[in-house]
């Protein structure tokens, strides 16, 4: 298999278990855990979307000239932005949708890999 699709992988398996294990956490914690646990799905699944178009746009803009390829990738910067402003927009809007629980899960994907990078430090 391609090496960067093992690694994409490996990074939303392991935001998919964080996720996973906040949720479980959060029955605990959140009277409304239904708004909570919708908010994380929301926002992991965008999170990887984005992580998705944040990988296409590298793969793309290392073919580029390097003037293209800044203004290729700024141009992709400001619409994952854009996505992310309108999913933090409509969890506030929504009220079967818990703000904290997206913003949580629109940072999955970082938290992933800073976690991983924790980890591997220690082996």
């Amino acid at each position: 298999m391609d090496e960067l699709f093992v690694t994409k992988l490996k990074v939303v398996k392991n935001a998919i278990f964080l996720m996973a294990a906040v949720m479980v956490a959060s029955l605990v914690f959140f009277d409304n855990w239904t708004a909570f646990i919708t908010g994380l799905v929301f926002g992991l699944l965008i999170s990887i979307l984005c992580f998705e178009l944040l990988s296409g746009s590298i793969v793309k803009a290392v073919s580029l000239p390097p003037e293209k390829a800044q203004i290729f990738a700024g141009s992709r910067y400001f619409i994952r932005l854009v996505i992310y402003a309108v999913v933090i927009l409509i969890s506030i809007k929504a009220d079967y949708i818990n703000v904290i629980g997206t913003i949580l899960g629109l940072s999955s994907i970082k938290m992933s890999i800073v976690i991983s990078a924790i980890l591997s430090n220690f082996k």
